[in-house]
């Protein structure tokens, strides 16, 4: 787990050893932590349904593309790795799936 220090995005680790890049909205470096709010800091455990990050959607929407991006930075590692669903996803649904 590493929290940017502007907030708008961290890195988890999976058990599988999967490493995920998430990073909120488009150029949202720009805000430096304006509007996020971190509820995990670097090496902290973590496990599904834990609140990560919050953010105030209406206003960085108001200047920002809120195209929120996963991308899996150690793809290498990795036979496939599929998306599931592109676009708006849920709470729990399943985004990709990834075969060692």
């Amino acid at each position: 787990m590493n929290v940017f220090k502007t907030k708008h995005a961290m890195v988890i680790r999976g058990t599988d050893g999967m490493e995920l890049l998430i990073h909120v909205a488009i150029n949202t470096v720009k805000l430096r932590g304006q509007f996020f709010e971190a509820h995990v800091q670097a090496g902290d455990p973590i496990q599904a349904g834990d609140k990560l990050l919050t953010f105030d959607l209406a206003q960085i929407a108001q200047n920002y593309d809120i195209t929120t991006a996963m991308v899996v930075t150690n793809t290498a590692d990795y036979k496939q790795i599929l998306p599931l669903k592109l676009g708006e996803v849920t709470f729990g649904e399943p985004v990709l799936n990834a075969e060692l």
